[in-house]
């Protein structure tokens, strides 16, 4: 499953990149799963990229832990940058630590993802694949999907509460209000509104 997640993201990201868009902060937080897959969100920290130019910007933003070196050090983090964070976030699918170096989980992966996975934290932005790269390189497992369905999960069974605590939460919640209400008109009589 971790490798249909990388699968998705990285096509949701190669249609970003196409774009000529670079997310610049990507991490687990911004990317939300929804019934039809991952949806990558906060654009804010979101640059244009120009071929000639790099971004607009260059100020530091993201998330730690996912940050990828030229953005930690305050250099142009571009399309690399986001690259960088797929990696990262395989790793923390994989062990669920946002701050491991290096993992040796990624070689749970397919061969040839878990090597452009490691390519892709490299140092210097130039020698990390492309978003598309890694695409190319996911092959995710469909029929294991069918192990983690929600058809092979037990069946949730609701247990009706009986009448006799129903009335008794009821009456106990009725009896507090009622002498709070006594309470309060009580405090009002002894000191009285004034303007």
């Amino acid at each position: 499953s971790t490798e249909l997640l990388i699968y998705q993201i990285s096509s949701a990201l190669t249609e970003i990149h196409k774009e000529n868009v670079a997310h610049r902060d990507l991490s687990p937080n911004n990317v939300i799963l929804g019934p039809d897959g991952p949806v990558i969100i906060d654009f804010g920290s979101s640059r244009l990229t120009d071929s000639s130019k790099g971004l607009v910007s260059i100020l530091t933003s993201g998330t730690p832990g996912y940050l990828s070196p030229e953005a930690q050090t305050g250099s142009d983090a571009s399309t690399p940058a986001d690259v960088f964070a797929i990696a990262k976030i395989a790793e923390f699918a994989l062990t669920g630590e946002s701050d491991t170096t290096r993992s040796e989980r990624l070689n749970q992966l397919s061969p040839s993802l878990a090597r452009m996975l490691y390519q892709a934290l490299e140092i210097d932005p130039s020698e990390r694949p492309t978003a598309q790269q890694i695409l190319d390189a996911s092959q995710p497992n469909y029929e294991s999907l069918k192990e983690i369905s929600a058809s092979n999960f037990p069946e949730i069974k609701l247990r009706k509460i009986p009448l006799r605590f129903r009335l008794r939460t009821v009456s106990i919640i009725a009896i507090a209000a009622a002498a709070l209400g006594l309470l309060t008109v009580q405090f009002f009589r002894e000191k009285p509104i004034t303007t």
